[in-house]
């Protein structure tokens, strides 16, 4: 219950503490910090960007090849008699 009464600042920052012990990046010089923290920064938009770029258009084809399980058997083509 406690957890819920403190502000998310403090949650926050619990995390970011909880990232430099796993990393061990609180023991690193302020200049090696700006390096590992920008290069980490940017595993991470690659990464998020290739999920929302690729996967998205999976989904999509799956989608599309799934709706023609649903569609009418029926032709388009008009036949004549």
């Amino acid at each position: 219950m406690r957890w819920f009464c403190t502000p998310v600042w403090y949650y926050f920052y619990w995390l970011f503490w909880q990232f430099q012990l796993i990393t061990c990046s609180y023991l690193m010089d302020p200049w090696e910090k700006i390096i590992f923290y920008s290069f980490t920064i940017f595993v991470f938009v690659i990464v998020f960007y290739t999920v929302f770029i690729f996967i998205s258009v999976h989904i999509c084809l799956i989608i599309k090849f799934l709706h023609q399980f649903g569609s009418d058997p029926e032709s388009n083509v008009y036949i004549m008699k």
